[in-house]
């Protein structure tokens, strides 16, 4: 099996055990949009279930980064920024 369905597998098998933290270490490396939708999804759900999500991460994509409710930047070992995304006014 590639690195990429290793991968998929690892993270839809961790979001099926219930728990109240999910720690995800650079979970959107080396899969397609396919499964970022699926994240997505799951990170939505999770988030109206009331559950953190701590994501360590290089690249946020943009859909996971809509989802965010507090980014915090690292540099060096420390904070050198935290976002708070504003909900977009329709």
């Amino acid at each position: 099996y590639s690195s990429g369905m290793k991968k998929r597998f690892l993270l839809l098998l961790s979001f099926g055990i219930k728990a109240e933290l999910y720690v995800l270490d650079e979970p959107f490396t080396l899969i397609d949009e396919e499964t970022l939708n699926k994240i997505v999804n799951l990170i939505s759900e999770l988030k109206k279930l009331g559950k953190t999500l701590l994501i360590a991460t290089h690249y946020i994509p943009e859909k996971i980064r809509k989802e965010a409710d507090t980014i915090v930047k690292l540099s060096r070992g420390s904070v050198s920024r935290i976002i708070t995304p504003t909900p977009k006014r329709f």
